[in-house]
């Protein structure tokens, strides 16, 4: 049961005698910080460098990140798309990613090992207590880059920008609708009055 808590962490070279198991997450995690700023790609085209092509690796990089515990099933897209991606393709894929929630485990995180250094019963239970609340912060810190990655990338993305620019579009075609049906009623109305 340890052994399949610490898999992944283990296959990434973490070791439960080693106090600075810090090399373990960046073996684990996709570090998302670079492409947090719009310096990042170099052009809003297809080609090398440009936005789609960088997010598109970035995207496949956390997904690929994620199965690294394997027994887990990953279900968000990678196809981040084209500048001729429809928006009805690209709102499925915002959706899956604002739902993020990591299916790593966290164990790299973990304070102490419970398993060998603890004298008794109760100590392994609070040396465990205290590697659940470290994985759990190290989890919801990951959860919460992830999810700023994915707003930062949504608002610059020029296909959301022409899809909101379309909603408030037809917004304005449906309230001239309203009131050009409003000033009709009335006239109705006042002929009948009339008549």
């Amino acid at each position: 049961a340890w052994y399949d808590d610490h898999r992944d962490a283990i296959l990434a070279g973490w070791s439960a005698n080693d106090a600075a198991n810090s090399g373990a997450a960046d073996v684990m995690l996709f570090n998302v910080a670079p492409y947090m700023h719009p310096g990042c790609y170099n052009s809003f085209d297809d080609g090398q460098g440009g936005f789609y092509k960088v997010y598109k690796g970035v995207f496949t990089n956390i997904v690929s990140c994620e199965m690294k515990q394997s027994e887990t099933l990953v279900e968000l897209p990678t196809n981040f798309g084209t500048s001729e991606t429809s928006w009805t393709i690209l709102s499925v894929f915002y959706k899956s990613w604002e739902c993020f929630s990591s299916v790593l485990n966290f164990a790299w995180e973990d304070t102490y090992n419970a398993r060998e250094d603890a004298p008794s019963r109760r100590v392994r239970r609070l040396m465990e207590e205290e590697n659940n609340k470290a994985r759990k912060a190290a989890k919801k810190v990951y959860k919460n880059d992830i999810l700023q990655l994915v707003a930062f990338v949504k608002k610059r993305d020029p296909r959301y920008k022409a899809h909101l620019e379309e909603q408030e579009r037809l917004k304005k075609e449906r309230e001239e609708k309203q009131k050009e049906d409003r000033i009709q009623k009335k006239k109705e109305k006042q002929l009948a009055k009339e008549a």
